[in-house]
């Protein structure tokens, strides 16, 4: 069908849909063919206009408070540096270096890191935001949990974070991931904590099965041992690994994070009845 055979098809429809409306004696269409009524063209600018302002208003709260806890929690995540005699060459002669990062669970310089990210270490150095690197020493390791206490001499306090009690934090919520990997700034990927659940491993308080958190918030090449907080700037956990399960980040939750801090501040070691 040509381009002028359809022309003269539609000329012919809407021709006969014109003759087939009843019209009233002034010419107007009959009620059943009247247009439907529409708002003011200024009342559906300024109600759009109003519904986008709210919406911005609403983001930039959310904004803002995701770059309020980054900000506050910057101090208390560290960089955590590794090195280890490169394969192939004497020790002593060459050294490869791992990237971590720690939180700060106390002012006076002990740091909570990934405990997979010192195997094998022959030497452990913080970097603090401030630009320092300082040795640290090993306090204590727990393979069980992948945690690992740290300590060093900053010769001033340090701003210790701030670890919720219990097991806080509501499946849902929104977290902030945070690491200090060798960037000169913190590293920060946003989330929600999406499960509570337990490994097939022995918890730190003895038990079978050990508390674990997940988030869907990843993490930077270099985060593991960062935080995972809440948007109060509370730290619900420790970043781990990821990715984990279905491709989520694994947490160790601040109720275990604070007793196997404890418990290698005070042995060495967690002490198991297995």
């Amino acid at each position: 069908m040509t381009f002028v055979h359809r022309g003269v098809l539609v000329g012919l429809g809407l021709g006969w849909l014109l003759a087939a409306a009843p019209a009233h004696a002034d010419g107007a269409a009959a009620e059943g063919w009247a247009l439907p009524p529409t708002a003011a063209p200024g009342d559906a600018y300024n109600a759009t206009v109003a519904a986008a302002g709210a919406a911005l208003g609403e983001a930039r709260r959310f904004s803002d408070a995701f770059a309020l806890v980054s900000e506050r929690l910057a101090p208390s995540v560290v960089e955590v540096e590794s090195s280890f005699p490169a394969e192939g060459r004497e020790s002593g002669q060459s050294f490869a270096r791992g990237e971590a990062s720690g939180v700060v669970v106390s002012p006076d310089g002990l740091v909570l890191t990934a405990d997979h990210a010192l195997e094998q270490a022959a030497r452990v150095d913080v970097r603090l935001r401030d630009g320092r690197s300082l040795p640290a020493r090993v306090v204590g390791r727990d393979p069980a949990t992948d945690l690992a206490l740290l300590k060093v001499d900053a010769g001033h306090p340090l701003t210790a974070a701030r670890f919720v009690e219990g097991d806080g934090g509501r499946v849902g919520e929104w977290v902030l991931a945070v690491g200090a990997p060798r960037s000169g700034s913190p590293v920060v990927t946003m989330g929600i904590l999406s499960a509570k659940t337990r490994t097939g491993t022995p918890s730190a308080s003895g038990g079978m099965g050990s508390d674990v958190l997940l988030t869907d918030a990843l993490m930077a090449l270099g985060s593991s041992g960062g935080a995972l907080c809440d948007l109060e700037g509370r730290v619900l956990g420790v970043t781990t690994t990821s990715p984990g399960r279905g491709g989520m980040t694994v947490v160790v939750p601040a109720h275990v994070a604070k007793h196997v801090a404890e418990q290698l501040l005070k042995a060495g070691r967690v002490a198991r009845p297995w």
